[in-house]
């Protein structure tokens, strides 16, 4: 869940379907290769889509899933597992709109819109140099790197963000 000017926006997550975000581009396949293999952390899994930010999306088929399995208890020890995969730099979880069913893949930034008058550079304090950026085209909306937070940590940012009276919205940085 995260706070929106709307109120609460739920987040579902996709149970067969995980982000890897890879250390490096090249050797990216080895290392797909390493994961799915039978004694692989995503073992069965599938590369779905190839993500523009070094990552891929893998996806476990249908044909895949054992009756009675728990694919979220499955999809949590896949990741787990995949993070101390060499080549590795992040594997997070990756969640379905309800609305439109698209997948939303979590980056590690978030958008933050100040309100008129507020100043960015004190705003966001030292993570100004190096982690933020303006929004192109905009004027009062930049993006917050928070390179290496899980899921969990980002949400928790986006809603301490979201609830400073100095902020008009704040949102995570989904790629759909």
């Amino acid at each position: 869940v995260y706070l929106t000017q709307q109120g609460e926006n739920r987040l579902f997550r996709a149970a067969d379907v995980v982000s890897i975000r890879f250390k490096r581009t090249e050797g990216a396949g080895d290392v797909a290769t390493r994961l799915t293999a039978t004694d692989g952390p995503l073992a069965g899994f599938q590369v779905l889509a190839s993500l523009g930010t070094g990552g891929s999306l893998f996806r476990l088929p249908d044909s895949q899933r054992l009756a009675g399995q728990d694919l979220l208890t499955f999809n949590n020890v896949g990741l787990s597992g995949a993070q101390g995969v060499e080549g590795v730099a992040d594997a997070q979880p990756v969640f379905r709109d309800p609305d439109s069913g698209l997948l939303l893949v979590p980056t590690s930034e978030l958008i933050v819109a100040l309100r008129s008058g507020v100043d960015p550079a004190g705003y966001f304090g030292t993570a100004w140099l190096g982690n933020v950026r303006r929004v192109d085209g905009t004027l009062d909306q930049y993006v917050l790197d928070l390179s290496g937070a899980s899921v969990e940590e980002l949400l928790a940012e986006v809603n301490k963000h979201a609830q400073d009276p100095r902020v008009i919205f704040a949102e995570p940085n989904f790629l759909q």
